[in-house]
């Protein structure tokens, strides 16, 4: 298992490779195991070193989502070696797959995916896109993780607000939990609140209307900046459609210390 209590499901060789340093004031593109990596000047604040790995333990895709995101044998783990987590402008990353990587996907329909650490899970980075003709997959993060292709389907449904729950569930106030949901249809709004179970309003959430999947994450905190306690607390999603319909769904989520 890896932190976030996930199994692992692949097997591979432990790989690193420590890239030439990275300059904080001009950027630099650095090769690294079938993938590039492309740092503006500007998105660090002091020089560094970029760590390539292809981990032993993959954390597995939920199987929830088999119907729209489909895992390739394409992932790669990204990091500084100052342990730096976060950029101040975006980094685009690109993988290279080749025809046995992505056997049994649709090759048109791949997009690049990110783990979110002690969040739990794998997102669909928004706006990430395939090259069919060099064999490429391209995205722009703000952070460095592990980093996968997976085929991607954009759910169109007659119902809107498809499936709604939260990972890792039960979770610790400490690490928080993400909430996720499947919009199947264009929506307008989303509003996601948090409520105990005496009715109080614990968290006010602002929602993302992406067509498919979609991740909210809540830190385990009260809006007024307290942890919570080891309860059960209930989730309202919300949703208002293109045309004004109010679609609502409601789920528990049970928080431990």
């Amino acid at each position: 298992k890896d932190k976030a209590g996930n199994l692992g499901v692949e097997q591979r060789h432990f790989l690193v490779k420590v890239q030439s340093a990275i300059s904080a004031n001009t950027g630099s593109s650095l090769g690294f195991l079938n993938g590039e990596v492309t740092i503006p000047a500007g998105a660090l604040t002091t020089d560094d070193r970029l760590v390539a790995t292809i981990p032993a333990v993959i954390p597995e895709i939920p199987p929830e989502l088999n119907a729209i995101v489909k895992a390739s044998n394409r992932i790669v783990e990204l990091k500084l070696q100052s342990g730096v987590a976060q950029f101040t402008k975006p980094v685009t990353v690109t993988l290279s797959y080749s025809a046995g990587d992505i056997s049994g996907l649709k090759e048109n329909n791949l997009r690049l995916s990110f783990y979110s650490g002690k969040k739990g899970g794998w997102s669909v980075i928004p706006n990430s896109t395939v090259d069919t003709v060099n064999k490429k997959v391209t995205g722009a993060v703000d952070h460095f993780t592990l980093f996968r292709i997976v085929e991607f389907t954009a759910l169109v449904s007659d119902e809107i607000l498809v499936d709604v729950f939260n990972f890792p569930n039960p979770f610790s106030p400490a690490n928080g939990t993400t909430i996720r949901y499947i919009l199947g249809n264009t929506v307008n709004e989303v509003k996601i609140k948090v409520y105990n179970i005496y009715g109080d309003l614990i968290r006010d959430l602002t929602g993302t209307n992406n067509l498919g999947m979609n991740d909210v994450y809540w830190d385990g905190k009260e809006d007024g900046g307290n942890a919570i306690s080891s309860e059960v607390y209930i989730c309202i999603i919300k949703v208002k459609d293109t045309q004004g319909k109010e679609i609502v769904k409601r789920f528990k989520l049970a928080g431990w210390k």
